[in-house]
């Protein structure tokens, strides 16, 4: 089920029952997602890559935007959004072997 209010795609914060604006739930869901995991740092080490060493690189912070994603599209199920996050977690983790974020 796609829901919209006029052209605005609605999402849902997690735990609610009532949709809003996608832009308002993931600015929630991202709080409570860094309020769950609050040791959720990937760290990155390829020690078969030479400058893959590189060390850490943020939060989950993005699972919010996959779940108002698929919440945005009818054709996106939790299979889909799990499949998602694997793909983010690879990415982050690829990023923090070669990007230091606590460098920045």
């Amino acid at each position: 089920m796609q829901l919209r209010e006029g052209n605005i795609k609605l999402s849902k914060v997690f735990g609610s029952k009532v949709w809003c604006h996608s832009e308002k739930a993931i600015a929630a869901n991202c709080a409570a997602v860094r309020e769950w995991d609050s040791n959720g740092t990937v760290f990155g080490y390829n020690p078969n890559l030479e400058g893959h060493q590189a060390g850490e690189y943020g939060h989950n912070d993005f699972y919010p935007v996959i779940i108002a994603g698929c919440q945005n599209n009818a054709a996106m199920d939790g299979k889909q959004a799990l499949k998602a996050m694997v793909l983010l977690d690879e990415i982050r983790g690829r990023l923090c072997e070669v990007f230091p974020l606590k460098k920045y």
